[in-house]
C-alpha cells in the first residue's frame, strides 16, 4: 500500500515553517510521497521553505503556481496528481501541525477502517452560540465517529476519494461551499461516519484567517487533547503541548518561547515572588520578566516600587499603575501561591482574549477570570488605568477590594461594551488556570497554571508541586 501525504499553502509562511518542521520531527518512514502545492510561490518566504524543505526516504513533489486557485482547487490538482501513484492519501493543511507519530497512527487507523474518512484532528471548538461544532455519534477504542470535521486533515483511499472527495471538490469550486462538509455529508449517506482519532495526532495553528472563522466572529478549529514531542532542536518554539511517554509528563532541554508576554508578579515579600518567578520560568523564555516589589533584591529582575501593604493597595495598583511597566502586547500576571505548573499546556489561542484566568467555580454567572494567575493584554490595562469611570470598590458580594471582581464582575459588561475587551470563555480559562477557593473538585487536571491552596496534586505527574 503506498502512502502519500499532500499539504496545500496559500501565502502564510510563518504557519507553514511550523508545519514543515512537525513533519521533519514526524516518523515518515511510512510514507511513499510528500506533494506540497504552493499558490502563492511570488511569495520568497513561502517559496524558501519548500525549497528548504526535505524528508530522508520520501519522494519530494514541490508544485508551484502563481495563480490562486484557491485551496479547493489545489487540492484537486493536487490529489488528482498524487493518486497517480498513492492508493492512501493524507491530506494536511500548511496551517497544522502534527506530532511524532502521527503518520504511523493514521495510517494504522485507515488499515483498520479502510472503507471510511478518518481524521487525526479531534476538533472540540464549540461554535460562537456555544453549540457543538462537531458531535461525537460514538466512541470506541481510541476514536469516535462524527458526521462531520474539518478538512484540516483526513485519509482516504482512492476509492473513497472519487465517490466522496471529488465530487465534493468539483461541485464547490463550481457552486461555492466548503468542500469538507460535503464530504462528510457524502460519507454520512452512504452510511460511513468519519472515524476520528483520539487523542489527536494533528492540532490546527492557523488562528488568524482571512477566511472561515476568522471572517465570521467564529471561534478557530482546535483539538485541546493535541500530543506533541517537542524536538530538541527547536531551541524556541512558539506552540507546544504536553507529552506524556508513559512514566509521566517528560520535559526537553528546548524552552517555550513567547516574547510577547512579560511575566509580572506585584508583593512587598519580594522573595516569595522570586520563587514563584524562577519556577514560571524553568522551561518558559518571556519577553521580560519584572518582580516589583518595596523590598531591595540583587535580583535583576526587581523593580522598585513603593510599600503596598494591604489587598486594597494592591488592587489600586493592578488597576491603575501595573500597566505603566508593561512594555509587550501582554502580560502574565503571577503571584506567590499562581504561577506556571505545565509550560506544555500552553495554548497560542489564550493570546486571542483581553483576559484569561480560572473558573470561579463557586459563581453562577460570570464565572471568569480569576485574577491572581491571569494573562491580561495591554490594550486592556490601559484603557483601564486611563478610565476615570472604572475605580476600585466593594459591593454586596466582597469587601476585600479584589481587583479581579471589580473588573470582570462589577465592570464585565462595561469593560465589553465600552473597550470592546474580550474575556475568556469557560473551556480557553480550565486550559489556562485553576483556582482552589470554593472549587468542589479540586483535583488537578494538567492546566497551564494554579491559583490558591487546597488544589489536589496527588495523582499528577508533574516535576513541582505547590504543596
Amino acid at each position: 500500500m503506498k502512502i502519500g501525504l499532500i499539504v496545500t499553502t496559500f501565502n502564510r509562511p510563518e504557519y507553514l515553517q511550523k508545519c514543515l518542521e512537525s513533519i521533519k520531527n514526524a516518523d515518515t518512514s511510512q510514507l511513499e510521497t510528500i506533494l506540497i502545492v504552493d499558490d502563492c510561490s511570488d511569495n520568497p518566504q513561502t517559496r524558501s521553505l519548500i525549497d528548504d524543505f526535505d524528508v530522508e526516504g520520501v519522494e519530494l513533489i514541490k508544485a508551484y503556481s502563481k495563480e490562486n486557485r484557491t485551496i479547493k482547487g489545489s487540492l484537486l490538482f493536487g490529489l488528482d496528481l498524487l493518486f497517480l501513484q498513492s492508493d492512501v492519501v493524507i491530506n494536511l493543511d500548511g496551517d497544522a501541525i502534527v506530532s511524532k507519530r502521527a503518520f504511523n497512527v493514521l495510517i494504522n487507523y485507515h488499515s483498520k477502517y479502510p472503507d471510511h474518512l478518518l481524521t487525526g484532528f479531534n476538533c472540540t471548538t464549540k461554535n460562537k452560540n456555544g453549540s457543538v461544532r462537531h458531535k461525537i455519534i460514538s466512541e470506541g477504542p481510541g476514536y469516535n465517529t462524527k458526521h462531520s470535521v474539518g478538512g484540516i486533515n483526513m485519509v482516504f483511499s482512492k476509492r473513497r476519494y472519487l465517490e466522496w472527495i471529488r465530487p465534493a471538490l468539483v461541485h464547490t469550486i463550481k457552486f461555492s461551499g466548503n468542500w469538507d462538509h460535503r464530504s462528510c455529508l457524502n460519507s454520512a449517506d452512504d452510511k460511513h461516519p468519519i472515524i476520528c482519532v483520539v487523542p489527536s495526532v494533528v492540532d490546527h495553528i492557523g488562528i488568524s484567517s482571512s477566511m472561515g472563522h476568522s471572517a465570521g466572529g467564529e471561534p478557530p478549529d482546535v483539538a485541546s487533547d493535541f500530543i506533541y514531542e517537542t524536538p530538541k532542536d527547536y531551541g524556541t518554539r512558539l506552540y507546544v503541548s504536553q507529552r506524556n511517554d508513559g512514566l509521566g509528563l517528560a520535559y526537553d532541554k528546548a524552552k517555550l518561547h513567547i516574547p510577547f508576554v512579560t511575566l509580572i508578579s506585584v508583593d512587598d515579600n519580594i522573595d516569595a515572588i522570586i520563587k514563584a518567578a524562577d519556577i514560571s520560568c524553568r522551561h518558559i523564555e518571556f519577553g521580560a520578566v519584572k518582580l516589583l516589589s518595596s523590598k531591595d533584591s540583587d535580583d535583576k529582575r526587581a523593580v522598585k516600587i513603593r510599600h503596598l501593604g494591604s489587598k486594597k493597595e494592591y488592587s489600586q495598583f493592578v488597576l491603575k499603575e501595573l500597566a505603566a511597566y508593561i512594555e509587550t502586547p501582554y502580560a502574565l500576571l503571577i503571584q506567590h501561591d499562581g504561577y506556571v505548573l505545565n509550560f506544555q499546556a500552553w495554548r497560542d489561542t489564550f493570546l486571542e482574549y483581553d483576559m484569561v484566568g480560572a473558573v470561579w467555580d463557586f459563581r453562577q454567572e460570570k464565572r471568569t477570570a480569576n485574577g491572581g494567575f491571569s494573562i491580561r493584554s495591554r490594550r486592556m490595562m490601559d484603557a483601564i488605568a486611563a478610565d476615570d469611570n472604572i475605580y476600585l470598590q466593594n459591593d454586596h458580594i466582597i469587601t476585600n477590594y479584589a481587583e479581579d471582581h471589580v473588573l470582570f464582575y462589577i465592570y464585565r459588561e462595561y469593560l465589553e461594551k465600552t473597550h470592546n475587551i474580550k474575556i475568556a470563555p469557560e473551556d480557553v480559562c480550565n486550559q489556562f488556570s485553576m483556582e482552589a477557593w470554593g472549587r468542589e473538585d479540586k483535583r488537578y487536571k494538567g492546566s497551564f497554571g494554579f491559583h490558591g491552596y487546597g488544589i489536589d496534586f496527588s495523582k499528577s505527574n508533574l516535576d513541582h508541586t505547590p504543596y
